[in-house]
């Protein structure tokens, strides 16, 4: 097993340093405890000294997967340590926002918002997911909700470890009035190819409107799709 090259990256604080180790830990990685030792996951192994005196932390890769450069772990390293991204702000003042989590060889992230103006309760009603794996679903969406009451996303769809495919599916919610279904349809599968719609079925359909604008951003390697969606009264 031969060494690559070695990554110094300066001015590190000691804080950055223990969330660096304990995001590492977090997606199922090894790493030691001190300020040296082995850090080792899926993608790499890679041995690493910190020196807090001097804000420096060496890391001298040992194994990479074939996609992952030394270069390009670097730059996932710099981006975990990195403060949060304040949102954007739209021309209405309206807050968007555009989480970059990571993963092992994870490539395509679709990471959903909604704006509740319906009136009512939004329930969770089911999701179809043709590539990927939907998870951190919020069930339960409350009359006037919306992208502030939950940053990191209303639901997220992580692709695959080294999946080509994308994420590609489907997630409703039911209005409060029994007989309304929001569904939002989504995919990504690299920059090439986004998409993202909202509709409404169910015999009290013309009483709501759904809109669905998205953005998107590209870190960590990864693609990231957000549809933000808005329902409301007609």
């Amino acid at each position: 097993m031969e060494p690559h090259d070695e990554i110094i990256l300066p001015d590190v604080t000691p804080e950055q340093f223990a969330a660096l180790q304990d995001h590492f830990r977090t997606e199922g990685g090894a790493v030691g405890a001190g300020d040296a030792g082995l850090a080792e996951n899926e993608c790499f192994a890679a041995k690493f000294q910190y020196r807090p005196g001097a804000r420096l932390l060496a890391i001298e890769p040992l194994r990479l997967v074939p996609n992952l450069t030394p270069r390009r772990l670097r730059k996932v390293v710099e981006q975990l340590m990195a403060p949060p991204r304040p949102p954007q702000l739209t021309e209405a003042g309206e807050k968007i926002f555009k989480p970059t989590p990571h993963s092992c060889a994870t490539y395509n992230w679709a990471i959903g918002y909604f704006t509740n103006n319906s009136g009512g309760m939004l329930t969770y009603a089911g999701s179809d997911t043709t590539h990927g794996n939907l998870q951190t679903v919020v069930d339960k969406i409350k009359p006037g909700e919306g992208p502030s009451a939950h940053e990191a996303g209303f639901w997220i769809n992580k692709g695959t470890k080294d999946s080509v495919l994308g994420c590609f599916g489907s997630i409703s919610y039911q209005l409060a009035d029994g007989v309304t279904t929001l569904t939002v349809i989504y995919g990504v599968n690299t920059a090439s190819n986004i998409t993202a719609t909202a509709a409404l079925s169910g015999q009290n359909a013309a009483r709501y409107t759904a809109t669905c604008v998205w953005y998107k951003s590209f870190d960590f390697a990864a693609e990231f799709l957000y549809p933000y969606v808005t329902i409301s009264k007609s």
